[in-house]
């Protein structure tokens, strides 16, 4: 998890009101620290990306309908002599105004500064915000966009490792025959189950019994370990494909997709290849684990005793607490 890996990215570029206002900040700045202002009325993306020298490119949000020196930049893209590179930016506090008092250096070196720590100790941070303030309604603390809902699973134990059952008639119990590898659970005899519903230690009991849920650290505080010994690796210099979009006369420009390869920090579906191999490697252990949660419907969680005169529910919770003790010795 947290492994690097190259997607295919879309930037649109619209030859309109947005390219002319953001861009046109950044040439105001440029032409300002040479004793003038002049704002172009149109600079083309494209051109610059396939030609010489060093530009300077952001991309930001409108803010209100419009921007302002205080709108903040969440990428920033260096255009040199015909290649491009994605610096990510994390902190909240880099905006149109901070960048437009900088130099082209200095912006430059802001955004390596920005990418690495993005991919490193802001990426680590932002999980741990995750694990700490769970039900918060905001807990993000930089603008970390590839920690997503598929991420936070994976912080949570979620991630689902795929089996087949059968079912014995008599007498009745389920039988957990193998594991299986991304496949098609609208099978009635394929199922899945989280690995943290797998987890009966007491600590899952307590909070299962206070909360209605559970989730298991354990996988978040992997991942910031992970991200903590994985080299950072800077963004590569690129060529881009572009894609133009014309009016009705087929002879005007309206619009031009832009087309590159970005990284993206968190793959949700490397950790479940991880878990099933995981898995098949100790396939024994995992089908024990999968057979006591699948035939004992209170396994991970406690159960009380009502009725001390109730036969059924004193051999019930007897034999919850025998599978809870037997599942948390293989989970750990």
């Amino acid at each position: 998890m947290g492994k690097y890996f190259n997607k295919r990215n879309q930037l649109w570029i619209i030859l309109g009101v947005v390219a002319i206002v953001v861009i046109a900040f950044i040439g105001m700045r440029r032409q300002a620290n040479g004793g003038s202002i002049t704002v172009p009325k149109r600079i083309s993306f494209v051109q610059q990306a396939k030609s010489s020298g060093t530009h300077i490119w952001v991309r930001t949000a409108a803010e209100n309908g419009g921007f302002s020196k205080t709108t903040k930049v969440s990428e920033i893209f260096v255009l040199k002599n015909g290649k491009m590179q994605q610096y990510q930016i994390f902190d909240n506090n880099i905006t149109l105004g901070k960048l437009s008092s900088m130099s082209d250096g200095d912006t430059i070196k802001l955004a390596q500064q920005q990418d690495k720590k993005y991919a490193t100790t802001g990426a680590a941070s932002e999980v741990r915000s995750y694990l700490n303030n769970k039900y918060a309604e905001n807990n993000q603390i930089g603008q970390e966009d590839d920690f997503d809902t598929d991420a936070t699973s994976v912080a949570n134990g979620l991630v689902q490792v795929t089996y087949k059952e059968k079912l014995i008639t008599y007498p009745h119990a389920i039988k957990i025959t193998k594991i299986l590898n991304n496949v098609d659970t609208s099978n009635n005899d394929i199922v899945s189950s989280s690995i943290a519903d797998l987890n009966a230690s007491k600590q899952a009991q307590n909070e299962r019994w206070n909360t209605d849920a559970f989730v298991d650290n354990k996988f978040g505080e992997a991942l910031i370990t992970h991200i903590k010994t994985t080299k950072y690796q800077e963004p590569e210099q690129q060529s881009i494909t572009v894609s133009n979009t014309t009016d009705n006369s087929g002879n005007k420009i309206v619009s031009q997709k832009i087309g590159f390869n970005s990284i993206d920090l968190f793959d949700s579906n490397i950790a479940t290849e991880n878990v099933y191999k995981y898995a098949k490697a100790n396939e024994a252990d995992f089908i024990k684990l999968l057979s006591l949660k699948a035939n004992n419907k209170n396994y991970g969680y406690k159960v009380t005793v009502d009725d001390k005169n109730d036969a059924e529910e004193v051999k019930e919770a007897k034999q919850t607490k025998i599978d809870n003790e037997k599942g948390a010795r293989l989970y750990n």
